[in-house]
């Protein structure tokens, strides 16, 4: 078979057995189910999933637990979901297995730059502050300056407290934690 993108059914495609990573599934699925499939998975010989099993089985859970088909899939005539491969079948089977295993440690070579992120996450709550609660899903942590001041809360505006808190006759908010009406973040709030 020649190298290249192709569409597979993920019902046929087989996992690395010798995978050696840990993924967390779940939030790869809410992933997918929020922003699509917007990747390729590698397949090798056999249609043995190289690279994207995690994802493979994301995708997996999603269609068995008979939820709509995401951006990114491609239904099939009898019901199969077919998803985007990159076929490295031409290689042989200890260069795809290498190809793994690189893949897998130049992900893990990532770093992040905190200060050019948070003016990423600055930016996207200003446009879109739904977006924040998504990200938080996943892990990503709100840096506090994206955090409206405390001031810009109106007394009767869409504030929701948690229970335990209450805003007093001044306006002023007391309890546990308090979610931002912009971004629906919950913070603490303090004195």
């Amino acid at each position: 078979m020649a190298p290249g993108i192709v569409l597979r059914s993920i019902d046929e495609l087989n996992l690395w057995e010798k995978n050696y990573n840990q993924g967390d599934v779940d939030a790869i699925a809410r992933s997918i189910e929020r922003f699509g499939f917007r990747g390729a998975l590698s397949i090798g010989t056999d249609d043995v999933t190289m690279k994207g099993n995690h994802t493979l089985k994301a995708l997996r859970q999603i269609k068995e637990d008979g939820k709509p088909l995401p951006k990114g899939i491609i239904a099939g005539p009898v019901g199969d979901w077919y998803a985007a491969c990159a076929d490295i079948s031409d290689l042989p089977y200890e260069e795809q297995v290498a190809y793994a295993i690189a893949d897998n440690a130049i992900a893990g070579m990532a770093t992040t730059d905190e200060e050019a992120l948070n003016e990423l996450l600055r930016e996207l709550v200003e446009i879109r502050p739904d977006l924040t609660g998504d990200l938080g899903a996943f892990g990503v942590s709100l840096p506090e300056i994206v955090l409206p001041d405390i001031s810009e809360f109106e007394v009767g505006s869409s504030q929701r407290l948690r229970p335990g808190g209450e805003i007093d006759p001044d306006g002023v908010m007391k309890g546990p934690t308090c979610t931002c009406p912009r971004c629906m973040f919950e913070f603490e709030v303090t004195a």
